[in-house]
């Protein structure tokens, strides 16, 4: 799975509701825009808090050094965003978010600040992926100037070759011809 490091057998994220249901609840006790941010960034930031604990299911350690786990700021930052909206809808009935804009506004910059987050992570995995792109072309090159001076320093003029295993096949005729002679000879054979 995607944003799983090292648990790639282990889907990171569960359902989308068990996090809501968790964001809910810090929602309902939140008795402003500020206490419902300072509480949801605890939630998804602090190490022992439940992102990191119960809610992200992948492995907090990554073998491949440019691998991102869901645990990454970029992520969190939009995951949390996008929650926070899920439960603005009216349909929520939440009370702190009927109270007007601000809340809704600090939740979009929020989000705008993980979208750039975002864009940064993919501009230095663009830059990885290019650099692994030069390097297999030029692994390519490598392997083609290698082929060629291989095969220089191996291959043979096709006429060379021919005139070279028709002298072999007429040395081995010739040595057939004196073995076979020379099987024959007898005492008898050679008095007559």
């Amino acid at each position: 799975y995607l944003f799983a490091g090292d648990a790639t057998s282990t889907a990171p994220l569960p359902d989308p509701e068990a996090l809501l249901s968790d964001l809910r609840s810090i929602a309902m006790t939140a008795p402003d825009g500020a206490s419902l941010n300072a509480a949801v960034a605890t939630y998804f930031n602090d190490p022992a808090g439940p992102w990191h604990q119960t809610v992200y299911a992948g492995s907090a350690t990554v073998s491949d050094p440019d691998a991102i786990t869901a645990t990454a700021p970029a992520l969190t930052e939009l995951i949390s965003g996008l929650a926070v909206l899920a439960l603005a809808r009216s349909e929520e009935g939440l009370p702190l978010f009927q109270n007007g804009p601000a809340i809704l506004q600090q939740t979009a910059a929020k989000l705008r600040a993980g979208d750039e987050s975002l864009l940064a992570l993919r501009a230095d995995r663009g830059v990885a992926q290019q650099t692994i792109a030069r390097n297999l072309a030029s692994l390519d090159i490598e392997e083609t100037l290698l082929s060629k001076a291989f095969n220089g320093m191996t291959a043979r003029d096709q006429y060379e070759a021919a005139s070279h295993l028709r002298e072999l096949e007429t040395n081995l005729e010739a040595a057939y011809l004196i073995t076979s002679r020379i099987s024959n000879l007898t005492l008898l054979n050679f008095l007559r």
